[in-house]
Order: structure tokens, then sequence, then C-alpha cells
């Protein structure tokens, strides 16, 4: 009995020393693999929280960089745009001056040769009409000069004709009282064919050339130019005059005298 229990006992304690070691192993197993656990975990979170900030890091130098590069690509290409533009509005400026000079030189040129066709023409016209005018003023000369002349003449012998008749008592003279009908007041019309009563100063004019619209008896109207010269049908000495005005300023232009 004692030896039953001493081997009781003996195995007992044996067995409570066998579990409280195994217990004692179990926890320290257990505690060294939670504390290998717990360190790993703190590992892994220490590794994951370096890994996130060594890509986070990267991920932010890369998205500078990219900011970077893309700013200077702008960059790059917004001064080649600059210039370009610049290029571009000079260039277009140096055509357009270029085109400009060109077509004021154009136009001057055109100027230039219009005045000197038209020179030419004048200086051509200029020596073709001023022989023809020296002809034309010699021949006007001489045909004036004849009719004077010869209106001198007849002048001479109407009034040699004239002292006559006045000194014929029955036709009429100082103090005559004849019937021979005259028309000092003027008339455009001689109603019948006979002898007439002429004072000085009177003209006549030719039936052939009585149209008559002369309110001044008929009268043909003379006047001074160049000498005594008769002008038939003239009855507004001032139109006469100004269209010969016009006639003799053409004949100056023509000939080139100012």
């Amino acid at each position: 009995t004692e030896f039953t229990d001493s081997v009781i006992e003996f195995f007992a304690d044996i067995i409570t020393k066998l579990t409280d070691w195994i217990t004692e192993f179990t926890d320290s197993v257990i505690e060294f693999f939670a504390d290998i656990i717990t360190k790993l975990t703190d590992w892994i979170t220490e590794f994951t929280d370096s890994v996130i900030e060594f890509f986070a890091d990267i991920i932010t130098k890369l998205t500078d960089w990219i900011t970077e590069f893309t700013d200077s690509v702008i960059e790059f290409f917004a001064d080649i745009i600059t210039k370009l533009t610049d290029w571009i509005t000079e260039f277009t400026e140096l055509i357009v001056t270029f085109f400009a000079d060109i077509l004021a030189k154009l136009t001057e040129w055109a100027v230039n040769m219009v005045n000197g066709f038209v020179q030419c023409f004048v200086d051509v016209a200029a020596g073709i009409v001023a022989p023809l005018q020296k002809i034309y003023d010699t021949i006007y000369n001489k045909l004036t000069a004849v009719w004077n002349f010869v209106k001198g003449i007849w002048d001479n012998i109407v009034k040699a004709f004239n002292d006559i008749m006045s000194k014929i008592p029955f036709i009429g003279g100082a103090g005559s009282s004849s019937s021979i009908p005259g028309y000092a007041t003027g008339t455009n019309y001689v109603p019948e064919t006979g002898i007439y009563m002429l004072h000085e100063g009177e003209a006549v004019i030719p039936a052939a050339q009585n149209n008559g619209s002369v309110g001044t008896g008929g009268s043909t109207i003379i006047q001074n130019y160049s000498g005594d010269i008769v002008l038939p049908n003239v009855t507004n000495y001032d139109e006469f005059r100004a269209s010969m005005a016009r006639d003799m300023r053409m004949d100056r232009t023509f000939r080139g005298v100012s």
C-alpha cells in the first residue's frame, strides 16, 4: 500500500511536474511565437509603410517631374508659336510693303509713261499745228490787207459819191427838202426798189443775206478788230468776242504759246 501510494505519488508528482513543464513550455512557445508574430506584424507594418512611403514619394516625384516636363513642353511650344507668329507677321508686313512699293513704282512708271506719250503727242501736234497756223496767219493777214485796201478804195468812192450827191439840189443838200426816203432810225426790210437816202455811219446788207432777224434796221455791224473788218450777220458782238477769245486760247494752246 505504501509502495503503491509512493508509486502513485511519484507518478502523480511526475505527471504534475510534466504538466507544469508542458504548460510552461507551451506558454513559452506561445509567448515566443506571439512575440515573433508581434515583431513580424510590426515589421510588416513598418515595411508596408516604408514601401507605401517609397512608392508615394516616387509617385510624387514622378508627378512633379511630369508637371515640370509638361510645363517645359508647353513653354517650349508656346515660345515656338510666339516666334512663328512674330515671323509670320513680319513676313506678311514685308510682303505687303514689297507689293505696295511695287504698285507705287508701277503707278509712277505708268503716270510717267502716260505723261511722256501725252507730251509726245502735244509736241507732235504743236510741230504740225505751228506751221499750219503760220500759213493760216499769213493767208489771213494777206487777205485782211487786201480787204482793207479794197474797202478803203470803196469807202473813198462812197464818200466821194455822197459828197457829189449832197451837192446836187434836187437830190438833197444841207438845206434841201428832198422827198427821197431814208431810214435813219433803221429797218430790217426795204419795201421796194428805189433811191434811198443813206447817212454817214449807216450800213447796208445784200438781200440774199437778210434773214429779217436784225433789229437795228437790218444793218451789218462793223467793229474794229485788227483793222476795219466787216462782220456780216453778226448781231451779238459780246458773243462773237467770247467766241473769238476761245478760238485764240485754243490756237495758243496748240502752238504751245502761254
